[in-house]
Formats: C-alpha cells, sequence, structure tokens
C-alpha cells in the first residue's frame, strides 16, 4: 500500500478470473484499480472474443482491462 503499482494478469479463460481474484484476497491493500486484466490473444478476432466477457467480469470487481492494440493491428507479428 506504500508503493505505487499497478499488477496485470493474462487471462485466457473466465475461470482465470476467479484464480486472480482469489490470489488478490490474500492482498486486500492492493486497490482495485491498481488490477489490470489483459486478455491472452494472438489475433484480433480472438482478441475481440475474449474481452467480449473479460470487460464485465472486470467492471464487477472494479479492475481495469488493458488494450492490446498491437494484437489488433498486427497481430501475432513481430518487429512490426
Amino acid at each position: 500500500a506504500n508503493y505505487r503499482h499497478q499488477l496485470k494478469f493474462v487471462i485466457e479463460q473466465p475461470g482465470d478470473v476467479d484464480d486472480v481474484a482469489a490470489w488478490l484476497r490474500r492482498f486486500p491493500m492492493i486497490a482495485g484499480d491498481r488490477v489490470f486484466l489483459m486478455a491472452q490473444a494472438t489475433d484480433a478476432l480472438r482478441l475481440a472474443e475474449i474481452t467480449t466477457w473479460l470487460q464485465p467480469l472486470a467492471e464487477e470487481r472494479g479492475w481495469r482491462v488493458s488494450p492490446r492494440l498491437h494484437v489488433e493491428l498486427w497481430g501475432d507479428a513481430r518487429g512490426v
């Protein structure tokens, strides 16, 4: 609680959100607005699919979703 921080978790399936919640219960001093969820995806279609259900789950808990603009624009390409 004494340090500025953000925590980012990579999410692939809805159960992963429950795992994050369980882990965070061990650290009640972490504010929800410092928690970011990021979809595990390597193409824009999969990213959109995950974000559809991830966004509401994050909002229910006061968390944020981190966009992945590079995946939306270039997919899994490296060095673009």
